[in-house]
């Protein structure tokens, strides 16, 4: 609570107490409005008369209180704690401040155990990390992940495969025209997709062979859609590059 630094203002607006000259006995310098008197001295008059002994530390802390208040600050010199911390209090509460800080610490570093426990709970234990944290595996580890999942995707969509590699081979020969559409390309790829779905449902190795071959010996024919048929393995491979 702010005091108002003149009695008669203080009077004016009412208040019971003002920030005067401190008194002779050293206290602080809030008075009575009614008497001048000091507020301090009235305490100490209740407790034993002007001659009770008095502990010169607490009064002093009392003092400075006051002085706090006075001045709007939230913070004072007090006695120590029972802690051995040095003498800073809070002024709404008379809390030590060192003690509070120690306390929020302690809080704060028991809620975040609390936070890894529910999430290696929820979650369970994370994959262990190699060298510095910024890298959870090595490189060697790295490759060797990157290999078994080319060779999963490679196992699950062969025909996409033999689809590229055909294409590839194509390109090489210069066998697949510029002006094919990609819903050629589209079509291209299905008949990729019926020799894998033959190859699974009947158990013999499906091809997809080009009618007019890609390297004959009179004739040589295109890349395309209406040039290819789905065959079984070995007639595709009896077949050649002869024009049947």
């Amino acid at each position: 609570m702010e005091y108002k630094t003149s009695r008669k203002e203080a009077l004016a607006a009412g208040e019971t107490r003002y920030i005067g000259s401190p008194c002779k006995y050293g206290h602080g310098s809030i008075r009575y409005t009614g008497n001048w008197e000091c507020v301090v001295c009235k305490r100490n008059r209740k407790r034993g008369g002007l001659n009770a002994v008095i502990d010169p530390v607490i009064e002093q802390s009392r003092i400075n209180r006051a002085n706090a208040i006075a001045l709007g600050k939230n913070k004072y010199m007090g006695v120590k704690c029972s802690q051995g911390h040095d003498g800073e209090r809070y002024v709404r509460n008379h809390a030590c401040v060192k003690c509070r800080l120690e306390a929020k610490y302690k809080r704060r570093k028991k809620f975040s155990l609390l936070r890894k426990a529910i999430a290696k709970t929820l979650c369970g234990p994370r994959l262990p990390r190699i060298g510095n944290n910024k890298k959870r595996y090595t490189d060697e580890q790295l490759l060797e992940r990157q290999r078994i999942r080319k060779a999963k995707y490679r196992s699950k969509n062969k025909d996409k495969i033999n689809a590229y590699k055909a294409k590839h081979r194509a390109a090489k020969l210069n066998r697949t025209p510029g002006w094919l559409r990609p819903v050629d390309f589209r079509h291209i790829q299905v008949y990729y997709e019926i020799s894998k779905r033959q190859t699974q449902a009947t158990g013999i190795e499906h091809h997809v062979d080009h009618i007019i071959p890609l390297q004959g010996k009179t004739v040589s024919g295109l890349h395309v859609p209406w040039n290819l048929q789905v065959l079984e393995g070995r007639e595709n491979l009896r077949k050649n590059n002869k024009l049947v």
